[in-house]
């Protein structure tokens, strides 16, 4: 293996996630109102996380135990003085 490589986890492989934030300031007299909405697995992908390893539960080793969390949308509000 040389220096920089990833090497790929027996059972579940690189997981890869893509989340995306928008973020917008209004400034109300003092006070500075922050709008957000967020997304969080942005492809909906459902990438095995977790598996049964042979110490576990031998009869299921590789069998998946989780999963990635689907899409989830955050909006949040905050107001700053």
């Amino acid at each position: 293996m040389e220096p920089g490589d990833r090497e790929e986890h027996p059972l579940t492989g690189n997981i890869y996630s893509v989340d995306l934030v928008l973020d917008r300031d209004f400034r109300v007299g003092p006070a500075v109102a922050s709008l957000s909405l967020a997304c969080f697995n942005v492809p909906n992908s459902a990438a095995v996380t977790q598996r049964f390893g042979f110490i576990d539960f031998p009869q299921q080793y590789g069998a998946i135990r989780e999963i990635q969390s689907p899409r989830v949308f955050r909006v949040g509000a905050r107001v700053s003085f």
